[in-house]
């Protein structure tokens, strides 16, 4: 899912990316400056095609959860889970991002890889492959 414009979104059930070894595909992207994302309560996972089934942690790949590109972007109330790379990833944004009230959890590499001028609040970031939070929130 790309989110290229400014806005509100809102998830309304969980959203599943289903991957093959070595996958490079987000299951988010937010593109566009000015978003707001509510997770809503549900979580955005990753899942194996193949054997072994269950999260992509530990697969070879870039897949990210949320891949944060956008300037002005609010993140808030899920979960993000089992992806090959970070739960969430500001590391290409130059400013501004608000990750609040969110799960990162199982995640093969960061919870949360960060570059920008983030602020994080109300979250928990825990059982990731390294850090829970690495670089500059």
């Amino acid at each position: 899912m790309t989110l290229a414009n400014s806005g509100s979104y809102r998830l309304t059930s969980d959203l599943r990316l289903v991957v093959l070894l070595g996958s490079d595909t987000d299951a988010i992207s937010i593109l566009g400056d000015d978003v707001s994302l509510d997770l809503n309560g549900f979580a955005v996972r990753c899942e194996r095609l193949s054997s072994p089934f269950g999260a992509c942690k530990g697969l070879p790949g870039t897949s990210d959860g949320i891949a944060i590109q956008g300037e002005n972007t609010h993140v808030h109330d899920g979960t993000v889970r089992g992806f090959p790379q970070h739960g969430i990833n500001g590391q290409q944004t130059g400013t501004r991002y608000l990750i609040e009230g969110m799960r990162v959890i199982e995640n093969g590499v960061n919870g949360l890889e960060s570059a920008g001028n983030g602020q994080t609040l109300r979250s928990l970031f825990a059982d990731n492959g390294t850090y829970g939070i690495h670089g500059r929130a």
